[in-house]
């Protein structure tokens, strides 16, 4: 791969039109330039993606306690295709191991932020079908740019903990979230395992699901 995506989504998922969840983090563990694209993310060749893994116990934890990433990984391949889509606070990538994380997220322009997650909204053939945008690990002052730009672009936004937690503090974050936050997680989710592939070949008005 030469660069990072602006999104990610898991395979056949933009040929279809069940809702999704967006999942917002900070930025991506590599050193690639940031291109404007929609790409696919594969959890079978990055087994070890702690924000993917934990993202995807998450979100079947609160449907099922004995639910697990396994499950909603194994429901996702039996459909090839996923309703969690990834994208970034930042257009750059930092890797893990860097020192003064802080320094080079702050060092971003407020343009270059602003274009950013404009470039984000602006693919409609995802953000069209989003019924919940969740912001993960943005509580630092220092992503608070985004944030602010993230919440103007949509009304749909719910702070949460960083996804790259241990599986130790997900009951206790499970547990925080609203309870119509979790209503509709599960039901975005049961949705989901209901649904049955039917491509489309266009897609009309903005996607509304109530809790």
């Amino acid at each position: 791969m030469t660069h990072h995506p602006t999104i990610l989504v898991y395979g056949d998922t933009l040929k279809y039109i069940f809702p999704l969840i967006l999942i917002i983090g900070r930025e991506p563990n590599n050193v690639l330039p940031v291109r404007d694209t929609v790409e696919e993310y594969d959890f079978d060749t990055a087994r070890h993606c702690a924000f993917w893994n934990f993202s995807h116990g998450f979100v079947a934890r609160i449907v099922n306690k004995r639910h697990t990433a396994r499950d909603f990984k194994q429901l996702c391949r039996s459909k090839k295709a996923s309703p969690i889509a990834y994208a970034d606070s930042l257009p750059i990538c930092i890797p893990n191991e860097t020192v003064g994380k802080q320094i080079a997220r702050s060092s971003v322009s407020d343009a270059d932020i602003n274009r950013h997650i404009d470039n984000i909204f602006r693919h409609r053939q995802i953000i069209n079908r989003t019924a919940l945008v969740l912001l993960s690990g943005l509580r630092d002052p220092v992503f608070e740019r985004s944030v602010r730009r993230i919440r103007e672009m949509s009304h749909h936004c719910l702070d949460v903990p960083f996804f790259g937690s241990t599986e130790h503090k997900m009951k206790n974050m499970i547990s925080d979230l609203p309870c119509d936050a979790q209503l509709l997680l599960k039901k975005l989710y049961l949705q989901f395992k209901k649904w049955r592939p039917r491509a489309v070949s266009s897609q009309r008005g903005l996607f509304r699901l109530k809790a």
